[in-house]
């Protein structure tokens, strides 16, 4: 379906990507899009996988010298213990 060139550049990037970039990547897109999806549905357990994915975040903005994600991943971080703060441990006004 593809032109082998194609098919071959997307398996010799690949084969190229070192073992912690593809764990990384991995981590940042299924903990991501679980958060992304329990957060949109209201769901405390939102929290925990953000911060699950925090770590790989790190581990690629480190790897590929991406200062400003780096500095975003460390924001994002501190959001994410405060929002398993509120969500877990914070007493909540069930009146509104």
């Amino acid at each position: 379906m593809w032109p082998d060139a194609v098919v071959f550049g997307i398996v010799a990037r690949i084969s190229e990507a070192s073992f912690f970039e593809i764990i990384a990547q991995t981590g940042i897109v299924v903990f991501s899009v679980i958060s992304a999806i329990l957060i949109a549905r209201k769901n405390k357990w939102g929290q925990i996988f953000g911060l699950a994915a925090t770590p790989f975040w790190f581990m690629t903005s480190v790897i590929h010298n991406q200062w400003g994600i780096f500095i975003l991943t460390v924001f994002y971080f501190f959001v994410w213990i405060y929002g398993i703060y509120n969500w877990f441990y914070k007493k909540r006004d069930l009146c509104g």
